[in-house]
């Protein structure tokens, strides 16, 4: 994208960032995939499945959660994060936008998070000195000190140079014109959803009960699936999920509120919240002689 284009969504990304953080809340998985344009254009944030409540300011969580080419530092380095996290995220997804490539990329996850980790950004020359800036401090490694991390939080990102040419009270009552408008002909309009989605059917809906666990594991999909619960774990908190290997199980702790993972060869690791785990996502656990280890799962 043009500076100028990607300055609109910046902006209205900054608006509703700082509106999740006025309301106590902090998003943790914002990337490109999670972005989406209405039928006027504008900037819609969806999938709200990673989102952590009672986050004012100064308060911290744990949970090693998010996408990989995402994650801010603090959280890989596993200490506590507050807020500061989505404006990390908006700076990667504001490179994205601008220079059309990642800041930090690799295949292999483990370099991916020494480069997050240890690796100063780099830009095209062509990008204007107040881009470089803006995705520079947002990108700051030291979350006390990055771009939006202090007690002002959205304020800060708002009165940046970059950001110097908008006009925030028209931008939140869209009465600025988006740069790209959609071909639709209304909200529903499903012209730009891919048909391999659009002719999925729905199936395997989630059991009720233990018998109908059984059921589904005894099915043709999930013939090489192994569950480990209890009927305690199968109450209205918690949802049904299978390890995609023979080799790991899964185990419900007495509150119901994390999964433990047991590997017969390593032992025990905990990961995070089941609630903040998505269907067919990777899902990092950390181990005590590797950064973290990937396992994969799926809602049934």
């Amino acid at each position: 994208f043009s500076e100028e284009r990607a300055k609109f969504y910046g902006a209205e990304i900054t608006l509703a960032l700082g509106y999740l953080h006025n309301q106590n809340v902090v998003y943790r998985d914002l990337k490109l995939e999670n972005l989406l344009l209405d039928k006027d254009g504008h900037i819609k944030i969806a999938d709200f499945g990673l989102c952590k409540e009672d986050m004012h300011y100064g308060a911290s969580t744990k949970t090693f959660c998010g996408t990989p080419e995402y994650l801010a530092p603090e959280v890989l380095l596993d200490n506590d994060y507050g807020r500061s996290v989505d404006w990390w995220g908006l700076g990667v997804v504001m490179y994205e936008m601008m220079c059309g490539r990642l800041p930090f990329y690799s295949s292999d996850h483990e370099v991916l998070f020494e480069l997050i980790l240890q690796e100063s950004v780099s830009f095209p020359a062509r990008l204007s000195q107040p881009a470089q800036d803006i995705l520079s401090r947002l990108l700051i490694k030291d979350p006390t000190s990055r771009l939006g991390g202090g007690v002002q939080d959205v304020l800060e990102v708002m009165a940046h140079l970059f950001f110097a040419s908008v006009d925030w009270d028209r931008l939140i009552t869209k009465d600025i014109q988006p740069p790209w408008k959609p071909d639709v002909v209304d909200e529903k309009d499903t012209k730009y959803v891919p048909d391999e989605f659009k002719d999925t059917s729905v199936e395997l809906t989630p059991p009720d009960n233990e018998d109908n666990v059984n059921q589904i594991f005894d099915g043709p999909y999930f013939e090489q699936f192994s569950y480990h619960g209890s009927r305690q774990s199968l109450n209205s908190r918690v949802r049904v999920i299978a390890s995609v290997t023979i080799f790991k199980r899964l185990m419900f702790t007495h509150e119901c509120g994390w999964i433990m993972i047991q590997n017969n060869s390593r032992g025990c690791y905990m990961s995070s919240s089941f609630r903040y785990i998505e269907a067919g996502k990777d899902v990092y656990v950390r181990s005590r002689s590797r950064l973290c280890e990937m396992y994969r799962f799926i809602f049934i």
